[in-house]
């Protein structure tokens, strides 16, 4: 629960993701302090032969709070934080597991963050000392609350102008690999709760995949969700389904990109990705 009043259990949740990292012997694993708290980031590093300072993020927070219940204290009351964030988390240490297999000319970064309940504390840190030692992010997928949606397989991109390419090869890896998503892209530079807004400061190409944007009330395709914030966000409320279909869009978005090399501009990159190829065996087509 939240990180600064319950570092024990704050602490148990931060070793049980760096012992997921480390399932893979080729990610760099290592914590990042800071007030207290620490984030948990695990570097793959770019091919041996490869002259790319180039990095790209898949992140996402692991505090949680319950501060939208009544008589909540931090304190003393519990907050599971199933889908917020859990989700984004679980899919974000099965990325790390597939990806870090391969080899890439550039560096790929995986990170949970503390601290995001209390005002975006361990992006805060990560991007400002990336800025500071002038680290080249080329790219930043944040993963925050994916799991609740029963009504529709929606997922909301956010995403502010500058990153807008970004969000354009999600919705190109959606189609070209028949992921099954809808993706609905918000583009608001102004919506700041989340840990793509540290690096939107420090002027960092980042977007961030949710259930919504606005999770405590109705949308179209997306029910309200009763659970969050809460201390009933637990597990049996979280579509596994729904889940299971956020982690391909951002592997295979991640993996096109990281794979080619481009010369960004103001504009951002140009996004192409190539469709799954067809494979004739015998008289099917797989």
């Amino acid at each position: 629960t939240r990180s600064t009043y319950r570092r024990d259990a704050s602490d148990n949740a931060a070793q049980y993701i760096a012992s997921q990292f480390r399932r893979s012997p080729r990610l760099k694993v290592e914590f990042e302090t800071f007030s207290g708290m620490k984030n948990v980031v695990a570097k793959l590093p770019p091919r041996p032969d490869s002259t790319s300072n180039r990095i790209f993020i898949l992140c996402a927070h692991y505090d949680t709070q319950a501060d939208r219940e009544r008589g909540w204290n931090p304190l003393t009351s519990e907050a599971p934080g199933a889908d917020d964030n859990g989700t984004g988390v679980a899919a974000m240490l099965e990325i790390a597991h597939l990806l870090s297999q391969y080899d890439y000319d550039h560096e790929l970064r995986f990170i949970a963050f503390d601290g995001k309940e209390i005002g975006l504390m361990g992006s805060r840190y990560h991007a400002k000392r990336a800025s500071q030692s002038g680290e080249n992010i080329v790219a930043v997928f944040n993963l925050d609350m994916i799991g609740f949606n029963w009504r529709t397989d929606l997922v909301e991109v956010l995403t502010d102008d500058a990153s807008v390419w970004v969000s354009e090869a999600l919705r190109i890896a959606n189609s070209w690999y028949d992921v099954g998503l809808t993706i609905r892209r918000s583009r608001d530079g102004s919506i700041d709760n989340g840990d793509h807004q540290p690096f939107w400061d420090e002027d960092y190409r980042a977007v961030t995949l949710t259930e919504s944007t606005t999770p405590w009330q109705d949308s179209r395709g997306y029910e309200a969700n009763p659970f969050y914030g809460t201390s009933r966000d637990t597990i049996d409320k979280i579509n596994l389904r729904l889940v299971r279909k956020v982690p391909p869009l951002a592997l295979v978005a991640l993996d096109s990109l990281a794979s080619r090399s481009f010369q960004t501009t103001t504009q951002g990159p140009r996004v192409t990705i190539d469709p799954i190829p067809v494979v004739h065996h015998g008289n099917v087509v797989w």
